[in-house]
């Protein structure tokens, strides 16, 4: 299985062709969630509150559009969806992970499928729009800490995967634990690990 290096701050790009693509993503950045009101307010009981280390990304779904059925009868188009490698450093709250356990996130393509064949077959393209909350914290190399649920990608090398629903710098630890332990109250880990 090939192998990427995995980005940690970026959207990966999923399009790949022998022709440059036209359409270019977005990215618009909203003002951050404080990590309080996110605590109080959006964390789910179901959610995984851990510090990680990214490792590398890997093709999780590979998909090819043919010459034959490409809009000038002159390439293959290819869609990916990535997954990324993560292990744990440290669990702030999750009744499942411990220190060094190692999973795999679903990353979320830039361009859908659709989007991807209809470039194929008619040569169109949008630009699409990704809208990403900035961090309270800075992510600062391959360290940070992440909010995170069950995706429900899966395919039989990565039986089960899993979803960000936010990322915060390192920094953010003392803040975290302090807003957890406040609000958790039924089991689960909270900060009880953490170095």
């Amino acid at each position: 299985m090939k192998k990427t290096m995995l980005l940690v701050t970026v959207v990966i790009l999923v399009l790949v062709a022998k022709e440059a693509h036209v359409s270019q993503v977005d990215i618009h950045e909203t003002a951050a969630v404080p990590l309080k009101e996110y605590i109080n307010n959006r964390l789910s009981e179901h959610e995984h509150v851990l510090l990680v280390k990214g490792l590398y990304g890997e093709i999780f779904t590979e998909i090819k559009f043919p010459e034959s059925t490409h809009y000038l009868k002159e390439q293959e188009t290819i869609y990916q969806e990535l997954v990324g490698k993560y292990q744990v450093e440290s669990v702030i709250r999750s009744d499942k992970f411990k220190e060094k356990d190692i999973f795999w996130v679903w990353e979320p393509p830039n361009y859908s499928l659709a989007d991807v064949e209809r470039y194929h077959k008619e040569g169109l393209s949008q630009s699409p729009v990704i809208i990403k909350a900035k961090t309270n914290y800075p992510i600062e190399g391959d360290r940070f800490i992440v909010f995170m649920t069950e995706s429900i990608h899966k395919n039989q090398k990565y039986p089960v995967t899993y979803e960000i629903e936010a990322r915060e710098g390192e920094g953010a630890l003392e803040e975290i634990n302090k807003a957890l332990g406040k609000k958790h109250k039924n089991g689960g880990k909270h900060g009880n690990d953490m170095k």
